[in-house]
């Protein structure tokens, strides 16, 4: 009850600051602060006194609601993950809350709140029932990867969008020069904007670890609250390597990958379910890569798209490249942020074969591969026609590399 009345004390504080200017009276801040925590105790109280789950052999049910009931089965057979996670609030009580995830992208249930050493026994108990189990990897084992926070919030800050904003900022702040004062608002604005993001970002993927465990990798971080999650090996459908301008003087690459099931939204568990290095080196970063695919993509060779693709893509032309194996399709593209993107042959979905008018005068086409969505996009843009076809062809019926025209 406590944790969940402090969302009305949250709300009561940003009432109080909001009215501060104002002028409000000792005595109603105190009043008003006694009805928002007496409010947020006695629906805190009822959620939490109607919240039952029982466990079985068979699913797991979860019943909540104060004045609306609700009544959640969900099958053992079906679970896809059991996460733990704590909230500022609930890590300062010592308390978590278990997100139980479902196959099929159907919506999961949660537990808030138990105990930590309960919510960690009980995931455990749901893992041992699942067909992947058993539950997890032993405490002491070892992290695959560990960010170093400095390098964490230097990467935020040499990303490409921060670096454009804050040269476009400045440049209108100069631009601005005889008006000062709505120069100097511009760049105070941006930069607001700019730093509320980098920050964000620093707390979610603050202390990120990557362990393996026998469901996949396990991912933990955040600084103000805990989150964790995995990712098991058989739902990734594709990796892709990201490489801002100023990251590859560094020799920096952030990892992200598309897994079946997760949805793209903008929350934290999204982002944490499609990041798997946020910086690394490159050579971790492919040592990963490697392992996630069970494939190595750094031995496929890759061809450049035709020399009159410069008259579409006149500084990136070099940089569109494709190439595959009997495994993996890896396409590469991009000018100040460059990507790599991989994706195994056997979870391409479909192929697309797109060709717009100045591509057909040019005798060009481009190749799109589907994927579920989510932040890779294999896109083998430019390429000449034939080659074009031979490429979909071959990636559809499994067949040899074909010979690249230059």
């Amino acid at each position: 009850p406590l944790l969940r009345s402090g969302l009305f004390l949250v709300a009561w504080a940003g009432w109080v600051i909001n009215s501060s200017r104002d002028g409000i009276h000792r005595r109603e801040v105190a009043l008003s602060g006694l009805i928002a925590l007496g409010a947020g105790l006695v629906l805190g109280a009822g959620s939490w006194w109607f919240t039952r789950y029982r466990v079985s052999a068979e699913e797991i049910r979860v019943e909540t609601g104060f004045l609306f009931r609700q009544s959640r089965r969900i099958r053992i057979e079906r679970l896809q993950a059991v996460e733990v996670q704590q909230p500022l609030l609930a890590r300062i009580f010592g308390m978590a809350e278990l997100s139980l995830e479902v196959a099929g992208g159907d919506a999961g249930a949660k537990l808030a709140f138990l105990p930590l050493p309960r919510a960690v026994e009980l995931r455990r108990q749901l893992l041992d029932r699942t067909p992947g189990g058993p539950a997890d990897v032993a405490v002491d084992e070892p992290a695959l990867y560990r960010v170093d926070p400095g390098r964490l919030l230097a990467s935020q800050f040499l990303r490409t969008g921060f670096v454009s904003t804050l040269v476009g900022a400045l440049a209108g702040l100069a631009a601005n020069a005889a008006g000062r004062g709505a120069g100097v608002v511009l760049v105070a604005g941006a930069g607001l904007a700019v730093l509320t993001f980098v920050a964000k970002q620093f707390a979610t993927l603050y202390g990120f670890t990557l362990r393996e465990s026998p469901q996949g990798l396990r991912i933990v971080s955040g600084l103000l609250g805990v989150r964790s999650q995995t990712v098991p090996f058989g739902r990734v459908q594709g990796l892709v390597m990201v490489e801002p301008l100023l990251w590859r003087t560094l020799g920096w690459v952030r990892v992200d990958v598309t897994v079946a099931g997760v949805a793209q939204g903008g929350s934290d568990n999204d982002q944490l379910a499609s990041t798997l290095l946020p910086v690394a080196t490159r050579a971790e970063a492919e040592a990963l890569a490697q392992r996630v695919l069970d494939a190595d993509h750094t031995a496929v060779r890759l061809h450049e798209a035709p020399t009159r693709a410069s008259w579409l893509a006149p500084l990136t032309r070099r940089r569109l490249r494709v190439g595959w194996d009997a495994t993996l399709v890896v396409t590469t593209r991009g000018l100040l942020t460059t990507r790599t993107d991989v994706v195994p042959r056997a979870k391409i979905q479909s192929v697309h074969l797109v060709q717009g008018l100045l591509q057909r005068l040019l005798g060009l086409a481009t190749v799109r591969l589907d994927i579920p969505s989510g932040p890779v996009a294999a896109l083998a843009a430019h390429r000449d026609q034939v080659e074009a076809w031979q490429l979909a062809i071959s990636v559809v019926d499994g067949g040899p590399e074909p010979t690249m025209t230059p």
